[in-house]
């Protein structure tokens, strides 16, 4: 909580507010910081905003409207405060405007002849919504580039970096969705400022815009939690889907899952639990020298998803692998004399393989049928829901 006491002199407040504006000249570049932790005891709000600008690597300069208030002492703790927070709450006790501009914390009073009692200031903060997001895809449990020539393919799956959505395109949502007709008022604004969105607007407005990046923030960061089973039997005329009742009606006794993964919604996402090999599986013969055929094989159980959430269930396509049998049998390779060159591999492997799109309803399971052999693949939702993105004192 701050506390204030009755204002000091303006001569004071000149003369504490040079040296801040000196001392900013001296940084280079703003980089607030995600905390604040500080304490003032009964010392200006100057040397307050000085010591959050020493934070945040910049300096302070500051309207002349506003030395009257900088010149008065306040008391306030903050403890692994967020930034944003620390910020709104000065503004808002003090009536400043106060902007990270730049290398430059500025501090501007609300013109008290012109201020709208009903409109309040609000940083945003939307890291999450235009954090960068990651497709992982992997490689299929097959045998079809051994004799394609390809080159072996790595172990780890590669990752493909997805740029995020920016901040104003955000604004232009917020500007779209909530009270299309109101941002043009006077004093009502909003702007990108410093990795943050700045609004102000009416604290019935900001209602709706809280409860509007909160939807799309629990839609960013859904997940979903993906479970493979290799079933031991599957009663006769059962479906490729079955919903929660059915599937509860023999899933008791299930062993453990064969795969537990996270995916994201809307994101490709691969588990694998295998073996990857490199073999030997030719030789080439050029006169006297002979060059080993190098081919990766590998063996285990893949499974690639993409699963969207629905009205209905979840919706996944998904390409699975697993091995059913594999066996690894030798063939030397000898000279006219007899010595062994090399020892050739040529492997057997069998494979389950299925690739479909499947509705999977809540609870249910889809089921994955190989003759005699079965899997199940349930996709359970985990629905986010966000502490809120806007800081309040």
């Amino acid at each position: 909580m701050i506390r204030r006491s009755m204002p000091l002199a303006l001569g004071l407040a000149l003369l504490v507010l040079s040296a801040a504006c000196t001392n900013g000249s001296r940084v280079s570049a703003a980089t607030p910081p995600t905390e604040i932790t500080l304490t003032v005891i009964d010392r200006p709000a100057l040397e307050l905003l000085e010591l959050l600008a020493k934070q945040s690597n910049c300096g302070v300069t500051a309207d002349p409207s506003a030395l009257t208030i900088l010149a008065t002492n306040v008391s306030i703790t903050f403890d692994r405060t967020p930034w944003v927070s620390a910020l709104t709450q000065i503004a808002d006790q003090f009536k400043l405007n106060l902007t990270l501009d730049g290398h430059m914390l500025r501090a501007t009073a609300i013109d008290r002849g012109h201020e709208n009692p009903q409109l309040v200031q609000r940083y945003y903060d939307l890291s999450l919504l235009t954090a960068m997001t990651m497709d992982r895809r992997g490689f299929p449990l097959d045998l079809s580039n051994i004799l394609s020539g390809d080159p072996p393919r790595g172990f780890l799956p590669p990752v493909e970096p997805e740029r995020g959505p920016e901040l104003n395109e955000f604004i232009e949502i917020i500007k779209a969705s909530v009270t299309p007709q109101g941002w043009a008022k006077e004093g009502i604004a909003i702007e990108a400022y410093g990795g943050y969105v700045l609004i102000t607007q009416t604290p019935a407005v900001h209602d709706q815009i809280t409860r509007l990046i909160a939807s799309l923030e629990g839609m960013a960061a859904r997940q979903h939690v993906c479970r493979l089973y290799r079933l031991p039997q599957v009663p006769a005329g059962t479906n490729t889907v079955v919903t929660a009742k059915e599937w509860a009606a023999f899933s008791e006794r299930l062993p453990p899952p064969a795969a537990v993964f996270i995916a994201h919604d809307d994101k490709d996402q691969r588990h694998f639990a295998g073996i990857q090999r490199e073999l030997v599986i030719d030789v080439d013969q050029n006169q006297q020298l002979h060059s080993p055929v190098i081919q990766t094989v590998t063996t285990g159980l893949s499974l690639f998803v993409h699963p969207t959430a629905t009205v209905t269930g979840v919706r996944v396509p998904a390409k699975l692998w697993a091995t059913v049998d594999s066996t690894l049998p030798t063939t030397a390779v000898r000279d006219s004399t007899g010595q062994i060159l090399v020892t050739i591999t040529t492997p057997h492997i069998t494979n389950d393989h299925a690739d479909d799109l499947r509705e999977i309803p809540p609870g249910g399971a889809a089921i994955y049928r190989f003759g005699e052999r079965a899997y199940a693949l349930t996709v359970e939702v985990m629905d986010y829901e966000p502490t809120g993105s806007n800081p309040k004192p």
